[in-house]
């Protein structure tokens, strides 16, 4: 089994910023059968407008539907009760990294589960899919449209979403 993986995030900074969103999606080695879907607001520090405007992510809407790291992590971990031969993200380096973040902050490895998918090889959907490489744009959004997948422009920087629109294009 595999785990799709995506994260929204306060900024770009993982030493620093924080996850909002997490999706996760655990599927097939083929990308085609979706056996469990995990999508969860994490709350966390006043959002910038920035953020507000690239996630559609409201202030409100974290704090109203949002959960605390340690319930998002302790979700995570019960997707992750299986054998895992790898973790796909978009863009995998920067997912990655904003994982290890927060899993350092809030001593995480403890759980066994959550190590299990550190310990997972990770597989960059963006670089490392040779099927990009003849294309000039790598936006997630703009990949698809290329490779014949439908993008709803509301559904972009949506952490479940996102995953969904990679694993359809990884197909």
């Amino acid at each position: 089994m595999i785990i799709g993986f995506d994260v929204e995030t306060t900024g770009l900074d993982f030493s620093k910023d924080t996850i909002i969103e997490i999706g996760a999606v655990l599927m097939s080695n083929d990308f085609k059968t979706v056996s469990q879907q995990l999508n969860l607001l994490v709350r966390g520090p006043q959002l910038s407008d920035e953020i507000i405007r690239l996630t559609g992510i409201t202030q409100k809407e974290l704090d109203e539907k949002g959960v605390e790291m340690d319930e998002a992590m302790q979700q995570l971990s019960d997707l992750c009760d299986q054998d895992l031969d790898g973790v796909v993200a978009y863009n995998a380096q920067f997912d990655k990294q904003m994982f290890y973040g927060e899993v350092a902050r809030g001593a995480y490895t403890l759980n066994p589960r959550i190590q299990r998918m550190l310990d997972a090889p990770w597989v960059c959907a963006m670089e490392d899919a040779e099927s990009n490489y003849g294309f000039k744009c790598w936006k997630l959004s703009h990949l698809a449209l290329d490779k014949g997948v439908a993008v709803n422009p509301a559904d972009l920087h949506r952490a479940v979403a996102d995953v969904e629109l990679m694993r359809k294009m990884l197909i």
